[in-house]
């Protein structure tokens, strides 16, 4: 169907309407709903009976960025919450969450966060897998875990040390993070795949404060890295 036909539906208006007073329903709120910048305008901007993968209402809206801020009393984000959602922009989590579900933000190329709540402590599967743009730079005390695929191509991660709570790295969970080069471990993890850092291709240098053999796996697909066994952190 033509985009000038289906904008003058009143299917569209009515399933519109639906859409917008389920979000007001979840948000608890009879306000107006606010569009995302932009929006309004490169729907505007689409000329009649443009369809396909660079006109169509999908494109644009997945073109659009959304800055978007989640409500403060917010504590988990649920699995697949923002699942593929390119144009979703966030610099910040709010305070009181714990926890962050499988897939949560997977393939949020936009994601700009440096930090997380330091209440988090779990962190799901493919949670940022494919986040380009996340740049944290530690992990929160209380993630004990790092779930596969966890930070899988997450290629401008910018981690420097584990914190010594940390007991399990999954399968791929840093898998393809560039940005790393050198990493230190505060603690000894129970098990670390052997896959943990595959294709981190610049971490050089891992320096651990256990002796070799101690841990399984080693350099844990970290084939480039030289591995500094028994280290002492200075001071």
């Amino acid at each position: 169907m033509a985009i000038d036909k289906a904008v003058d539906s009143a299917v569209l208006d009515a399933g519109l309407t639906a859409v917008a007073n389920a979000i007001r329903e979840k948000a608890g709120t009879d306000g107006a709903l606010a569009f995302p910048d932009g929006l309004v305008e490169a729907i505007a901007a689409i000329e009649s009976g443009v369809g396909g993968d660079d006109g169509s209402f999908k494109a644009v809206i997945e073109r659009t960025a959304v800055n978007l801020t989640l409500p403060s009393d917010l504590t988990i984000i649920g699995g697949g919450a923002f699942y593929s959602y390119n144009g979703l922009r966030l610099t910040s989590l709010p305070d009181g969450v714990t926890s962050i579900g499988t897939d949560a933000f997977y393939n949020c190329g936009n994601i700009r966060l440096t930090s997380l709540p330091d209440g988090v402590t779990s962190i799901g599967a493919a949670a940022f897998q494919g986040c380009v743009n996340l740049a944290l730079t530690s992990l929160p005390d209380g993630v004990t875990i790092i779930n596969k695929n966890a930070f899988y191509n997450c290629s401008n991660l910018a981690l420097t040390s584990l914190h010594d709570g940390v007991t399990i790295i999954n399968n791929n969970a840093f898998r393809g993070c560039t940005n790393l080069t050198e990493l230190t471990f505060k603690g000894k993890p129970s098990s670390i795949s052997s896959s943990a850092f595959s294709g981190c291709t610049n971490l050089l240098t891992i320096n651990v404060p256990w002796a070799e053999g101690e841990v399984a796996n080693a350099p844990w697909g970290a084939t480039n890295a030289t591995i500094n066994y028994n280290y002492v952190e200075e001071g």
